[in-house]
Order: C-alpha cells, then sequence, then structure tokens
C-alpha cells in the first residue's frame, strides 16, 4: 500500500514538476519575443507539452483569437495542424445561433471548459475524429476576453484539473506577449509616422 501510495505522489510530483517546466519555458519566451506569431506558435508548443507529463500526446493544441464576430485560428501545434483547422473548421462565429464548439462556449462564458469525453457533449465540433478529451482556457486581457487556447487528446479523461490550472497560467502568459507586441507594433508605427 505504501509502494503503491509513493508511486502516485511520485508521479504526482513529476507532472507538477513537468508543468512548472512548460510555463517557465513559455514565460522565457513571452519576455524573450515581441513578435506575436512566433510566441503564440511557442505558447501553443508549450500547451501541447503539458500533455506529455503522463506519457500520453494530445492530437493538437491551436490558439483561436476573436476578428470580429468570430474566432479565427492563429497558431497550432504540431504546426501542420494550423492548415487543416483553417481549411477545415475556417473559424468559430461568435453571433450566432448555431454550433460554436467547446472553444465557443469557453470565449463567451469566459470559463475554463474541461470536457472528459466529448462524444458527451452537444456543443462539440469534430475537426479529428480521434479526438475523445477536451481542453479549453480563455485568454484575458483584462476584462476582455479576446481569445482562446484548446487542445484535443485522443483519451478521454486525459486532462486534470492541474492540467486545466496549468493552462490558465499558460493563457496569462499569451495574454501578457500579446499585450506586448501589440504595444511594440503600435510604438513602431508611431515612430515610422515620425511621432515618437
Amino acid at each position: 500500500a505504501n509502494a503503491i501510495h509513493n508511486a502516485r505522489l511520485f508521479a504526482q510530483s513529476q507532472a507538477q514538476t513537468s508543468a512548472l517546466r512548460v510555463l517557465y519555458e513559455a514565460g522565457q519566451a513571452v519576455i524573450s519575443s515581441l513578435d506575436i506569431d512566433s510566441t503564440l506558435e511557442t505558447i501553443v508548443e508549450k500547451a501541447w507539452e503539458l500533455t506529455e507529463a503522463n506519457g500520453r500526446k494530445a492530437r493538437f493544441s491551436c490558439i483561436q483569437m476573436r476578428n470580429g464576430s468570430e474566432l479565427n485560428f492563429l497558431a497550432a501545434y504540431p504546426p501542420e495542424a494550423l492548415a487543416g483547422l483553417q481549411k477545415t473548421v475556417k473559424h468559430i462565429p461568435l453571433e450566432t445561433d448555431g454550433p460554436q464548439g467547446i472553444t465557443g462556449r469557453a470565449f463567451k462564458t469566459g470559463k475554463p471548459q474541461l470536457v472528459h469525453d466529448v462524444r458527451n457533449d452537444a456543443d462539440f465540433l469534430v475537426y479529428d475524429e480521434e479526438t475523445r478529451s477536451e481542453l479549453v482556457v480563455p485568454i484575458h486581457v483584462g476584462s476582455n476576453i479576446i481569445g482562446v487556447i484548446n487542445i484535443e487528446h485522443p483519451e478521454v479523461q486525459a486532462f486534470s484539473e492541474q492540467d486545466q490550472a496549468t493552462l490558465v497560467s499558460l493563457a496569462a502568459q499569451a495574454a501578457i506577449a500579446i499585450q506586448n507586441a501589440e504595444a511594440y507594433r503600435e510604438a513602431q508605427i508611431l515612430q515610422r509616422m515620425g511621432v515618437a
């Protein structure tokens, strides 16, 4: 009984260490680059790496950002998933009575969505037939929601509350990166105009 308990504690410790490593590496990416595209690519890669803590890998992770009345796919990992998402799903409409998916629900409610079995969720929009679990967290800038980070996994109950908390922290880092990149872009525009 002690050996089983110790093994569980060790596995939890390993998962926590992995989550902290992912957050540290994402934080380094946020402070070392003002290029929004490369920063978002790093963040989705780190989100995908969260699923490796237990030896399982996600199908893909992605970031969708609000553009008017829809969510558009801006980054995905593995990188080849982005073209497939943009071609197949295209975007998620936000101002409609039609299907908005779990990502649309996370965006509209402003709350993380931890879905243990997507087959039991009427909002699930199928992109990858092998997806069984989904974890989506909104990206907040102040009181505004500007996008979501989404991870889809082929196993039922692949994500834990700890995974959700880590992804919420990653979303906070994404928000900082987006704000920094926007401020830098605006400063460059003003400098070109001779205002700054």
